[in-house]
């Protein structure tokens, strides 16, 4: 299935806080809605359930209804408009068997009511006494669905992830835009979960947290494997492209190639540009990241493995026998990456912790390769301080500015087998007094 339809690239306006409008437009099938959007005439657009609605003032723009928000698609097909809606229809979309399912929320997204009050967080982040607000869904939800595409289509101002991909077979999403405000938490770019052969290529991405991310959460109780990410430029506050949190299932045969990552104008750039994480067990193997070019990216490359334990899984003395441990990562590929104005070294973990018997657990890394690595740090000042030993980052939220300072500014690894690192440039800072590379528990080495 294919949601394209021959309309010009417009942006749909949402709904301000306040508004008599001049007319009232009710639109009753997906026919209707369709030619509409042909029309050379500005307007505000609102689905089922969306929450901003008009009040006192007096606007001379047309307020467009889809009545329908529902609609059937050869009677196994759902697609449904409104944030308020779609929880709903998706459960009547499984009670009824019907094999795809396409939320969306309103395009575009409802973030200037939602966060009218507080840009950051839904809740009483700072303690202010404002009331909490429930998170709202995905602007665009794809569920259970097969031979999806989406193409030429812009999103912005998500209040929420802006694309979510979950327990799909064979979606491509190409020569998409995402436009969110780089200052709302948890809006995300695009999101694949427990998906297989899904390619994600040539689309620009600007949000304000992780722009690419790979999840497979406990629900999905499935694997998942074949995503291919190529031809898009990312910008964004947190990680360009990451595989994690929240990965309980497992992942694997991971390639993404020929990106742009970048951060132009908040400083100090992006967390990270290449997050790999497997922290509430999932085995994450096979994954190969080349041909990226970075700017202002604080951390060009975090791979890291500990045992958070999202799931609250019990203690075992069997590494293995539940995710109590953590799961893997293996068989990683690291080629030809060149980032200007860097901030921090490489991160590259696994870790070691001992059972309650005290005998020794080790959970490394396996088979890490890192070539034609070239990094050039910004040259600003930098005060480092470097802790007599480091800490096992065991059961911690794993991402790259949490360790502090290490004792290297190129690469830092630890409790890894079978590394190699060929060509590594790393240029730091004028200031530097750490070295380039630093190993600590690394067998095989290369």
């Amino acid at each position: 299935m294919k949601i394209k339809y021959d309309v010009p690239i417009k942006k749909l306006s949402p709904l301000p806080l306040d508004g008599i409008f001049s007319e009232v437009i009710y639109l009753e099938s997906l026919k209707e809605v369709i030619e509409f959007l042909k029309e050379e005439k500005e307007y505000y657009f609102l689905g089922k359930g969306t929450n901003t609605l008009p009040i006192v003032s007096r606007v001379n723009t047309p307020l467009v209804i889809w009545k329908n928000s529902e609609i059937l698609i050869n009677e196994k097909q759902i697609i449904v408009s409104g944030n308020m809606a779609i929880g709903e229809a998706f459960q009547k979309a499984r009670e009824n068997n019907f094999s795809n399912f396409i939320g969306i929320n309103t395009i575009p997204g409802t973030l200037r009511y939602y966060y009218r009050q507080r840009i950051r967080y839904s809740e009483d982040k700072y303690g202010e006494g404002k009331p909490n607000l429930n998170r709202p869904a995905a602007l665009v939800w794809v569920q259970d669905s097969k031979n999806v595409t989406l193409d030429n289509i812009i999103l912005y101002d998500s209040m929420s992830w802006t694309l979510h991909i979950e327990c799909c077979e064979n979606i491509t999403v190409k020569n998409m835009v995402i436009d969110d405000n780089r200052h709302v938490a948890n809006s995300d770019g695009v999101d694949i979960n427990a998906s297989d052969n899904v390619l994600v290529d040539h689309c620009f991405i600007s949000c304000a947290d992780d722009g690419i991310v790979i999840k497979n959460p406990i629900r999905t109780g499935r694997a998942m494997t074949h995503v291919h990410v190529k031809r898009c430029t990312v910008v964004t506050v947190m990680n360009a492209f990451k595989i994690g949190t929240e990965t309980a299932n497992d992942i694997s045969d991971i390639l993404v190639e020929d990106c742009t990552f970048c951060m132009p104008d908040i400083y100090p750039g992006s967390v990270s540009g290449i997050s790999l994480e497997s922290c509430d067990g999932t085995n994450l193997s096979d994954v190969i990241i080349r041909n990226i070019t970075m700017d202002k990216i604080i951390c060009p490359l975090y791979i890291c493995l500990n045992k958070r334990n999202r799931y609250n899984e019990p203690y075992t003395d069997k590494v293995g026998e539940n995710r109590y441990w953590g799961g893997s990562i293996k068989n990683i590929r690291i080629e030809n990456i060149h980032a200007d104005n860097a901030e921090v070294p490489a991160i590259l973990t696994g870790y070691e912790t001992t059972r309650k018997d005290g005998s020794v657990v080790r959970r490394p890394l396996e088979n890490i390769t890192v070539s034609s690595y070239h990094v050039v740090y910004r040259d600003n000042e930098e005060i480092v301080e470097i802790p007599k030993t480091f800490d096992e980052f065991l059961e911690d939220y794993p991402e790259s500015n949490a360790h502090g300072d290490v004792d290297a500014y190129g690469i830092w690894a630890r409790h890894i087998d079978n590394l190699v690192l060929e060509d590594i440039n790393v240029v730091p800072r004028s200031c530097n007094t750490r070295k380039a590379i630093c190993l600590y528990d690394v067998n095989n080495k290369n």
